[in-house]
């Protein structure tokens, strides 16, 4: 099965963002990309002293979500069913005094 369309710009955008060399400074191309466990391996290569550097992807996708933070306490939580339960309650009675 082969990769998505966005996955395929994706690739692209990343292997043509330029990097500089660690040697001299010059700009890198991507001369070879292997998709791994997790990332992405790259070999890139400098145009101006010919060092060759892989670099690494790692996605962040497989990192654990971060603990979601309740967005109200328990005593709002308590509060606001109650206040549902008196609603539905108030909705009932005035439904069964127009019903008589």
């Amino acid at each position: 099965m082969g990769a998505s369309k966005d996955e395929r710009r994706d690739d692209e955008l990343l292997e043509r963002r330029e990097m500089n060399c660690k040697d001299c400074g010059g700009r890198t191309n991507v001369t070879w990309t292997q998709k791994q466990l997790g990332g992405v391996r790259r070999l890139r290569k400098c145009h101006k002293c010919g060092f060759s550097a892989y670099t690494g992807e790692v996605w962040l996708a497989l990192l654990p979500p971060p603990e979601p933070k309740p967005i109200y306490t328990k005593e709002e939580v308590a509060a606001m069913k109650k206040r549902e339960v008196s609603t539905r309650r108030k909705n009932e009675d005035r439904r069964n005094n127009e019903e008589t």
